[in-house]
């Protein structure tokens, strides 16, 4: 039996992904199924568990590259100086409704499921590690109040933006996403040393 190279495991691993961000963007999440995924990407029944453990563990992947790839367009803009990064982050996150359906959908999920309780929290705990040095680099550099907690600042960020999204996605505001969005920025000023512009 021939053996597979890591660079075509990475390929179907990628179409996999790819697959489950178009069906959920065309069909809805909940339509988002093991079978339309596999479908759309044009692979076998048992491709999905060669790769992934469940659906929700590859919508967690999923959601976890969407936000890597936002970070690093923010850090690549950003030009290596932490503060500008993070207020980028908080400005963008605050005044952009851009509600990701992959990403609002898993985080939204209440199930006493282990396998999606494991997947969400999984995906929390990333965000947490990913942005918290960004967020103590910002305090080394003046930007932020040094005595913050940089990971519960992190994780109320991400608990702001996520409830903020999931409400634009349902169109449910009873005022709107720039008006909170505005009113969470004038409340964060207190912890940045020079205004977010």
């Amino acid at each position: 039996m021939p053996r597979v190279s890591a660079e075509h495991k990475a390929e179907v691993r990628q179409r996999l992904l790819n697959a489950a961000r178009h069906v959920v963007v065309r069909d809805g999440a909940e339509a988002a199924t093991t079978r339309s995924i596999l479908d759309e990407a044009g692979l076998s029944a048992g491709a999905l568990y060669t790769y992934f453990s469940s659906k929700e563990e590859l919508l967690r992947q999923l959601a976890t590259q969407i936000v890597e790839d936002n970070a690093t367009g923010h850090e690549a803009e950003a030009a290596d100086k932490a503060a500008d990064l993070a207020r980028r982050f908080v400005v963008d996150a605050l005044t952009a409704p851009q509600p990701d359906p992959v990403v609002a959908f898993l985080r939204s999920r209440t199930t006493p499921d282990p396998d999606v309780q494991r997947a969400i929290a999984a995906l929390n705990h990333w965000i947490v590690d990913r942005f918290t040095p960004v967020v103590e680099a910002a305090q080394r550099e003046g930007a932020l109040s040094a005595g913050i907690d940089a990971a519960a600042v992190v994780e109320l960020l991400d608990m702001l933006f996520d409830a903020m999204n999931l409400r634009a996605a349902h169109g449910t505001f009873a005022t709107s996403f720039e008006r909170v969005g505005e009113i969470a920025m004038q409340l964060l000023a207190s912890t940045v040393a020079e205004p977010v512009p």
